[in-house]
């Protein structure tokens, strides 16, 4: 028997094993990629819930805005804070690729209808923009957003 032979025959099912190595990889990143997407959907959808339920019931006690006392205006922040950071979170998921095309109607409309639709939450996010939570390009991001919403006379 040819020595080299056999190492040619060596090279091949080496080649051939690293091909099937690399194609079984890039099945299972696939895979894994799927499952984030699922997982994040499932996330954003138990705190969308979670901040639903919550909003719900402090508009029960303060129906009217302009009557919110400080407690209420605290409680708001509170909310809004970590509504929009959530969404900046999604913002970023969906800017590398993990979520698709469907969240970003949530992050650039729906996500942003309490900030459209309140003097208070406008207000208030002016001042939550500022702090270091927020990166600059979701800042602009959501300002952007909330101007042309605003120049469509949506606000």
């Amino acid at each position: 028997m040819n020595w080299e032979a056999v190492g040619a025959v060596g090279d091949l099912l080496g080649g051939t094993a690293v091909l099937i190595t690399l194609i079984y990889l890039a099945l299972q990143v696939k895979d894994a990629r799927n499952a984030l997407k699922a997982q994040t959907a499932q996330n954003r959808t138990a705190i969308a819930i979670d901040l639903g339920k919550w909003l719900s019931e402090l508009r029960r006690r303060y129906p009217v805005e302009s009557e919110y006392d400080e407690e209420a205006k605290v409680q708001m922040m509170h909310y809004l804070s970590g509504n929009m950071l959530h969404l900046q979170n999604l913002y970023y998921q969906r800017k590398i690729g993990n979520l698709d095309e469907f969240f970003e109607g949530s992050i650039s409309a729906r996500g942003f209808l309490h900030l459209k639709n309140s003097h208070f939450n406008r207000e208030s996010w002016k001042l939550l923009s500022q702090i270091p939570a927020f990166n600059e390009e979701f800042v602009r991001f959501v300002n952007e957003t909330l101007e042309s919403d605003r120049s469509h006379g949506d606000a």
